[in-house]
């Protein structure tokens, strides 16, 4: 799905609907900070192309990792995407 959305608008409305409006935005709108709907793209970037280049690029050191190292890594960065009040 990934793949077609870098190709096509037509793939990437409905991924980008479900990351930003099912998935992050959510998120964002319950953290009670302001601009949730800023934040939620912020943070849908970050994970689209933490996607994009582990598994379409197919990055070898990113592909390679373990997830749980690479929700380590990215975790505190999303978290202070969406919580982080002075953002």
């Amino acid at each position: 799905m990934l793949r077609g959305a870098v190709a096509s608008e037509d793939a990437a409305r409905p991924l980008r609907e479900f990351v930003l409006h099912t998935v992050v935005e959510p998120i964002a709108r319950s953290a009670g900070v302001r601009d949730p709907e800023k934040r939620a793209a912020v943070a849908a970037s970050q994970i689209l192309g933490i996607g994009l280049l582990r598994y379409v690029v197919a990055d070898a050191a990113l592909g390679k990792m373990p997830s749980e190292e690479v929700v380590s890594i990215f975790a505190p960065t999303l978290q202070r995407y969406l919580a982080d009040p002075h953002l």
